[in-house]
């Protein structure tokens, strides 16, 4: 494993560990504890049908030959039945856009929207594993349980996409299930409608956050000004910022509005998050939208 990579991963692991020391676990429990409710709770860290080791056991009368693990076996005259663990369909699973445009911030010293991004999913990631639910990123590796799923997110969501913009990955689209996704969303917001609606017809719920910086969401400029995204690939020049506050903003809401009302419409719950804001806020809505829109 790369050393800078292992370095970073433990960075980003250990900066969610302190926000998930800084809240309540009350909040993702209850969030627990009412999905379940509704979802009925599907059982884990036993044996089941899964694809993931779980344990040995000394083998019985009735047990067909193609469970026995013959290496197993060899070490010892009894013969061993390889025994996996139940998998479920209830995973939590997240994506986290990494596009250039999320690498934005507005100010020096203040996160980026893609590290804001990636410490809110990891350490949602952290407290949803403690409660026994299998975690993991969308389009990767199949969910996993406990400690393995947090490392393995952790590295898989420092890579940065060099796309100018992101959208949700409609490949490998789970069953059942919570998705998370966080992301500015300035793509073309038929991305987003058209994986909502491939996700929920698979029977998966799930919820919506939209991370903007300040500047992006106050659009404090006036005078002679020249933006620009990230990438580069746009550009706009104005005389006076002060002329296009008014349109810019109300085309903002006007983008909010339509992925809340979109959200609404699949069932699925939609949040707004500031980086000029704590990552605490954002893991506390969190938790109250999984409660009550999944």
């Amino acid at each position: 494993m790369d050393t800078e990579a292992s370095r970073a991963a433990l960075a980003l692991a250990c900066e969610a560990q302190a926000l998930c020391g800084s809240l309540s676990s009350m909040h993702f429990e209850a969030s627990r504890a009412e999905r379940h409710r509704r979802l009925g709770v599907h059982g884990r860290m036993r044996r089941g049908d899964g694809q993931e080791f779980w344990q040995f056991r000394e083998a019985v009368d009735g047990d067909p030959a193609r469970l026995i693990d013959w290496r197993r076996s060899a070490r010892s005259d009894t013969l061993y039945v390889r025994e996996r663990e139940l998998q479920t369909e209830d995973s939590i699973l997240f994506w986290v856009d990494r596009s250039r445009s999320m690498e934005f911030s507005g100010a020096r010293g203040r996160v980026g929207k893609a590290g804001r991004a990636r410490v809110v999913a990891l350490a949602a990631a952290m407290l949803f594993a403690r409660a026994e639910e299998r975690v993991g990123l969308l389009g990767t590796a199949r969910a996993h349980s406990g400690r393995r799923g947090i490392e393995s997110m952790a590295l898989d969501l420092l890579p940065s996409d060099e796309s100018e913009y992101g959208s949700p990955p409609t490949l490998r689209m789970p069953s059942g299930g919570q998705i998370i996704l966080i992301s500015d969303f300035l793509s073309p917001i038929e991305h987003l409608e058209r994986f909502i609606e491939r996700a929920t017809e698979r029977g998966a719920g799930g919820v919506v956050i939209r991370i903007l910086d300040p500047l992006e969401a106050e659009f404090p400029f006036s005078g002679r000004m020249e933006f620009h995204s990230v990438g580069g690939s746009r550009r706009f020049k104005t005389r006076n910022a002060n002329d296009v506050r008014s349109a810019y903003l109300e085309r903002l809401a006007d983008h909010w509005r339509t992925i809340n009302s979109l959200a609404v419409r699949f069932g699925w719950g939609a949040i707004r998050h500031s980086t000029g804001d704590e990552a605490a806020s954002a893991m506390t809505d969190l938790a109250a939208a999984l409660t009550h829109k999944v």
